[in-house]
Parts: C-alpha cells; structure tokens; sequence
C-alpha cells in the first residue's frame, strides 16, 4: 500500500509523531507556515478553519516530514476496527488512573495507524474530552510512563518570562539595550504603576496604563532606542494584566484617602461568637432614627428617635423612645435617661460592660462608671491590643466604639432586621426615605401614624416582643433572643440591680457656683436653701447636677464630699405678696444666725494695739552714710528751698525782710540828716 502524497496531518497527530508538546506542535508549524524550516526541513503547512476559540488551525503535508514513510501510516481506505471497552465514567482513584483507562484502547495500536486514530475518536466521543488532549496523554505516556499523566506545572509557572512585555523586550534587545539596562527599566517601571495604584483612589487600570507608558516610554529613550515616535509608542504599551499586576498598591491611596473605605472593606476582621457569654455581659447602644412618621400638634411631622441597647448574648432590644422638638437632636440627657429606664426594667439590670459610638450623645455614659463598678466582672469587647490588654487587666470602664467602626456595632444590623420585619407593619412607616412613598399613600405625601403616642409606644413594644419570638439563624443558632435568654435564666442567671437614686446620683456633673445674696444661679434659676442662706457671700459651693430630669432641686456637696443640702429653684414672688416681706425677713434672719454661728468662733480685736504690737515686732530700718549732696547750681537751689517752704513761712521771711529794709532806710536817713546838719 503506498502513501498518498495527499494527506495532511493535524498539530496533535504532529506532536505525537515529532515527540513534542501540543503547544511546541502548534508552534513549530506556525512558524512553518510563514517558511521557517524545522530541524534543517522545510515543511509544507497550510491553515484551516476550525471550530475552537481560537478560529484557525494548522496541518502538515505528510509527505514533506522527515523519515515520513516510517513516521506515519500508509492511507488506506478505512476498515471497522474493532476497539476494546471504555468506561464512560473516569475510573476511581487519581486523575492518572482515569486518563490511563481513556487512552488505553488506543495504546494498543501503533503511533499514526488508522486504528490509534479510530480508537482515540471513539474515547474523546465517550470521555467529553477533545482528541488532541487525547493525543498529548498518548504522547506524554509513550514518552514518560504512567506518571507522566498527571497534572504538572511548568518549571517556570511562577517566574516572569518577559522584562516587560514582549514587544518591549523585542524592541528593546534589537535597538541595543543592555540587559542590565533592561533590568533597571523594568524595575522602575513597576515601582512607576505601583505609585500611581498608590496616588489617588480613582484612577482605573486605563488612566495608570497611560501614564505608565509615558514614563516607559521617556525611560526608554533615555536609555538609547533607537525609532521614531509612533514605533518608540506602540512598543511601551502596557497590557492590562501588567498594570493588575500591582493592583494591590491601591489598598495605599485608600488607606491614606478614604478612612470609611479602608475600615468598611480593608481593615482585618475577627470572627466572635456568642457562645460562653450570659445575658448582660456586653451591652451595645446606639441611637436609631425610626422610620415612622409621627405627627406633631402644630400639624407639622417628626420621625422618634430611638436610644436602643442589644444585650450582647441573647440579641434582645431594649428601646427608649425619644420625641424630640424640631431642631434637636439626641443630647446626653437623653442617653442618661434611657441607661437609667434599662437598668431599672426588671429583664434587664446593670450590664458590665457598654459598647458606645464615638458620638457627642454618649458622653454622659463615662458618669455611669461609678455604677458600674457595682457589678461583677468589666468584659472588654474589642478586637485591638489596646482592647485586648483592658480585658486582660480586667479594667472596669466603658468601651467606645472606633471612628468608622461600623462593621463592629452589631446593633445596626440587627435594627436592620426589626426595622424592615416589624417596624414596617406599623401605619406611617416610610422606609426610611419620607419622599419614597413605600406605603399606600403612593403619590401623595405619606400620612403619620395616626393612634397618638401611647398606642404608639404600645405598638413599639409589640413589634419588638414579636422580633424577640422569631427565631434567628448565625449567632443564636436557631433559637429566638426570648428561648435564649430563658435557657440563661433557667440555667441560674440573675440580673444586678441598682437602686434608682443612685443611677440618678451617678448620672450628674460636678460644678461650683459662689453664695451671692443667700443663693446661687444655674441655668437661668435661682437655687437656695436654709444652709446656703445661713452662708456669707462668696463661699465656693460644690453642686452635683443631675443629667437629665428638670432639675427642680440641685444637691450641695460638702468639701469631705457628703451631702449638704438639697438647693431648692426659688419661685417668684408677687410685689404686694405679704409671704415675699415675711420670707425675706426670715432669710434675713437665717443669714444673721449664720454671722452670729461664725462669729462665735472668733474673738474681738483691738486693732490700734494689734499695728502697734505689729509695728514693735520689727526692728527698725538701718540708716546708711551719706556719698554726698548733688547740687544743681544757685538758681536751681535757690528754688528748690522755696518750693520746699510752706507759704507761712514765706510770709514771715517777707515780712522779716521788710523790717529790715525798713531799718536800713532809717540807717540811711540818719546818716544823711548828719551830714547836712537839718532836722528832718
């Protein structure tokens, strides 16, 4: 039988005969196909349409292989072959002993025989899998054994095989770049898109390729390429998977641009559990904008703000409803008022440890510590060494959640939850989004809930009891926060109670007034009381004012820190009000009482005698030699001694001047009546 000169052979069919991969196969005859000779023979290569992804296919005349009598089989027209079984199902065990039961009937023929070929149809048609993967278990089994069918990787797999990118290399290896040259480009390169991944959260992978080239392309040029620059363009174009490459880098620019996102989807997580914890361990708090729409009486609507505490252990909801005037918001007060309603509700209790937000609000919290230390254990809730450390150490204080911690306050999904679930089912509910008209008012404005405010409070109780019945998957592992909580009270849990004042003593801020007129003034009032009356004005007093509540009675603190007295807010007297004239009289009274109590303490002083006794005890001032008088001339001391003379004085020495110059005149005139013998 001859061979025909005719038949053409596939890439698989050619790397089984040559002994080379399907890939190298492929290859070689692509380069065939462009006149390359293989192995110092010239092959005749043509291309055809197939049915892959790839489109196109090559195949080898048959004839124009070297030793191609040997190599391959001689055409004949084809015959039933008879082929052995084949399990439709890969046999059991490793992938190698499945591929050896698909490629064994075709083992039992010759390489390049018509019943190889006919047998490894029939196994791709049973198996699923195509005939050139067929043919390269073949290959790979007749060239290395049985090992050789299962999956390896290449030597390389993780090693870079290129500088850049291919065209890159090319171009740049033929324009006489060196390779450490090369080396040093490709490093700065990729530091060049790691900075831009780095430099703003914004760039997509296109803008960061295009500067990236730019940057390449400069780097290039520098180094010597030889081209104009549309060739110098085309080879620094950088592919996608180079510049995804440094992807990671843009955890950089969120980190430093984007402190939500990077706690929202970058900062590591823990896992936590409920298991092991009892009810009012850890108590979460939040404030929770409630999405039912309230009417006020002005005609005007408001959505109630709810403070919200979720015991930790067992996901109930305890909820304090606040109604706040237009304007307002959710203040410290608020807070302190509704930790004070938990802690006196008898399911609740005293927990050991809050876990707050970071807002303003929360700030009363810090002043509930002194109640706290009256429980048990302080547990720590926290995922930080900070954290960590406090629960080691077992410190008793509140935990504030972190600035944008939101992953970390359970409480937000579980409101999620009530809201949707339950809340929903109430008359006004807007879904959080007043101008959304999710309920049946659809194109009008949405009406509020229309009961009124007890029946509101009893509906939120209700929706509430009926969040805590429904069983919850996760955390509680199908139990519903109500059957967790029992089987932690079945199982010998109590609650820590706290006396009511003393919640209300903890929840009060220190300040200091001074005693001004037998009172002192806070928030516009005017406080006093029977022990500040009897006080002398200026005396520094101590107060302990309460957070919340209308403040109608102030405590005073004595400075050994017990309690004074309880300052009353004065009322207002009428002008003509005749109890005004007899309570002044007796404040008044009180006030001289407090005088007389002070005065008793002392005793009187003669004060002549005490400056005098004062004046005696010191020994007197030393009197120094004098360096001498400074003179200023005639004039100026002539004037200095008349400033220095009292005008008496003056007076006198005119006066004496006259009678001087009076008796020298009569001097004078005797003198002359003399000499002129006349008798005047």
């Amino acid at each position: 039988m001859q061979h025909v000169s005719g038949h053409w052979v596939g890439a698989a069919e050619f790397a089984a005969v040559a002994g080379v991969g399907e890939r190298s196969s492929r290859r070689i005859l692509a380069r065939a196909f462009e006149g390359k000779p293989w192995r110092g023979h010239a092959l005749m290569v043509r291309r055809t349409k197939s049915r892959g992804a790839q489109g196109w296919t090559f195949q080898v005349r048959a004839d124009t292989l070297p030793n191609a009598a040997a190599a391959l089989p001689a055409v004949a027209p084809p015959v039933p072959v008879a082929l052995p079984a084949i399990r439709s199902t890969p046999a059991p065990g490793s992938g190698i002993e499945a591929r050896h039961a698909i490629i064994q009937p075709a083992l039992q023929h010759p390489p390049g025989s018509a019943g190889r070929r006919a047998a490894v149809t029939s196994a791709a048609g049973i198996s699923g899998k195509t005939e050139s993967t067929i043919y390269r278990w073949i290959a790979a089994h007749e060239a290395a054994g049985l090992g050789a069918l299962g999956n390896t990787s290449r030597a390389d797999r993780y090693q870079r095989r290129t500088v850049i990118t291919r065209a890159w290399d090319e171009a740049a290896r033929a324009g006489g770049i060196s390779d450490s040259d090369m080396a040093r480009i490709a490093e700065e390169t990729q530091r060049r898109i790691r900075s831009l991944w780095a430099a703003n959260t914004e760039y997509g992978w296109r803008m960061i390729a295009h500067m990236a080239r730019s940057h390449l392309a400069g780097l290039t040029a520098a180094a010597g390429f030889e081209g104009d620059a549309r060739r110098l363009k085309a080879v620094c174009r950088l592919p996608h998977n180079v510049i995804m490459r440094e992807r990671q880098y843009r955890a950089v620019a969120v980190y430093d641009q984007d402190a939500k996102r990077w706690h929202d989807h970058h900062r590591p997580r823990i896992q936590r559990t409920r298991d092991g914890r009892l009810p009012m361990d850890i108590v979460i708090c939040d404030v929770h904008p409630m999405d039912v729409l309230l009417p006020r009486p002005d005609g005007s609507t408001f959505t109630a703000k709810l403070i919200a505490f979720e015991d930790w252990a067992t996901a109930r909801l305890f909820v304090h409803p606040v109604f706040l005037p237009k304007g307002e918001g959710v203040r410290q007060e608020h807070v302190a008022e509704a930790i004070v309603a938990m802690t006196q509700d008898p399911r609740w209790g005293v927990p050991q440890v809050f876990y707050l937000d970071n807002g303003g609000e929360y700030g009363c919290a810090d002043l509930a510590s002194d109640a706290m230390v009256l429980n048990t254990q302080i547990r720590m809730l926290g995922d930080d060494p900070e954290l960590a450390q406090a629960l080691r150490s077992r410190r008793r204080e509140i935990t504030k959640a972190q600035p944008y911690n939101a992953a970390a306050k359970a409480i937000e999904g579980t409101f999620n939850v009530v809201e949707r679930g339950f809340f929903s089912m109430l008359p006004g509910w807007i879904g959080g989004n007043r101008m959304a008209k999710k309920t049946a008012n659809i194109g009008r404005a949405p009406l509020p809930y229309p009961h009124g405010e007890a029946a509101f409070r009893q509906d939120l109780q209700n929706a509430l009891d009926a969040y805590e019945a429904r069983p919850q998957t996760g955390l509680l592992k199908g139990r519903s926060p109500r059957d967790a909580f029992a089987q932690a009270v079945d199982a010998g849990w109590r609650r820590m109670d706290v006396d009511r004042g003393a919640m209300l003593a903890a929840f009060a801020r220190d300040e200091s007034r001074m005693v001004k007129q037998g009172g002192f003034s806070y928030g516009g009032r005017r406080y006093s009381s029977r022990a500040i009356q009897a006080l002398p004005a200026g005396t520094r007093l101590h107060l302990r004012v309460p957070v919340f509540g209308n403040r109608a009675e102030i405590p005073v603190m004595a400075d050994d820190g017990s309690l004074l007295c309880m300052a009353e807010a004065q009322v207002l007297y009428d002008i003509l009000d005749p109890v005004a004239a007899r309570e002044a009289g007796r404040r008044v009274a009180v006030a001289r009482a407090g005088i007389k109590a002070l005065r008793a303490d002392t005793e009187p002083l003669d004060m002549r005698r005490e400056l005098a006794a004062l004046a005696t005890r010191e020994p007197p001032a030393p009197v120094p030699e004098s360096r001498g008088v400074i003179r200023l001339g005639k004039g100026m001391d002539a004037v200095g001694r008349e400033l220095e003379r009292t005008p008496a004085e003056r007076r006198a020495i005119d006066d004496q001047d006259d009678q001087l110059a009076q008796e020298r005149w009569r001097q004078t005139a005797d003198r002359f009546l003399a000499r002129t013998g006349t008798d005047g």
